[in-house]
């Protein structure tokens, strides 16, 4: 509990100043750093009920508004829930970003649509990448358009219960150009080991969630999936340690949490811990 308390009162002492850098007149940059750092702070405690007033408050300023509704996007995605993601995605849709957006953009309306069951909207993301794709035929950027679309596909697939398109979904990651993945890759890493957890493919889903880096917003929620994952390996020892981290880090979490986090205690018990 000692590096949670270190981290704590760290996260505490610089909160005011990352607050006061959402401003409006505040650079873009260092506001989007500040956004950034703010939510990651909260939702690392579990707190989020905070990072989504942080998200709120983020539409204050002028050039944030569209990373905001990414935000609130990916609180609502698992393992997060927030209600203003509809009106989020909607925004989205009828944005008009630069070039060097509209994919992400389109990634992101995808994902919500198959996360909300939503073909019609899942056809229209779709089809304004095939859009994209062939108005531009730059080498990079049209091997990126390609892997979204496959992307999305197989993302669809997956959900639907045929992990045959597990090895398609890794292709299509391992072409992405540096630059074009964002939370949006974190959100499907944890996401698909989740999917492959719960049909009993542990050996994948340990390679999923390992692959959640720390300064992730799901770190925290991929720890006590890990512990679910080693548990069932009988790597007591391993689950012992990620059951732990989640069980220290979420201990403060909002009451809608806390099941989640007593599931992690009852796991901790069951390993020894």
């Amino acid at each position: 509990m000692a590096r949670v308390a270190a981290a704590d009162e760290l996260f505490e002492a610089a909160e005011p100043a990352l607050l006061a850098l959402l401003r409006p007149e505040t650079p873009w940059l260092a506001a989007r750093v500040a956004l950034g750092q703010l939510t990651m702070g909260h939702l690392y405690r579990g707190e989020v009920r905070a990072a989504r007033v942080i998200v709120a408050r983020a539409y204050d300023h002028p050039r944030l508004r569209r990373v905001a509704d990414l935000a609130a996007l990916t609180l609502r995605m698992s393992p997060y829930s927030d209600s203003s993601a509809a009106s989020a995605a909607e925004r989205l849709g009828q944005s008009r970003p630069d070039r060097s957006r509209v994919l992400r953009r389109e990634l992101w309306r995808g994902l919500y649509a198959i996360d909300q069951s939503r073909e019609s909207d899942l056809s229209a993301a779709l089809q304004e990448l095939e859009t994209q794709a062939a108005v531009d035929t730059t080498t990079a950027r049209a091997d990126a358009i390609a892997a979204f679309l496959e992307i999305l596909r197989t993302y669809a697939a997956l959900r639907q219960g045929d992990l045959d398109r597990l090895r398609d979904f890794e292709a299509a990651q391992r072409v992405l150009v540096l630059g074009y993945f964002g939370n949006e890759g974190d959100f499907l890493r944890y996401d698909v080991g989740r999917l492959l957890l719960d049909a009993g493919r542990l050996v994948d889903a340990e390679r999923y969630f390992l692959s959640v880096y720390p300064e992730s917003w799901y770190y925290v929620p991929a720890q006590y999936q890990l512990g679910r994952v080693y548990e069932a390996l009988g790597e007591r020892e391993k689950a012992r340690e990620h059951y732990r981290i989640f069980v220290e880090w979420w201990n403060d979490a909002d009451p809608e949490l806390q099941p989640w986090v007593e599931e992690g205690r009852v796991g901790l018990a069951r390993v020894g811990g």
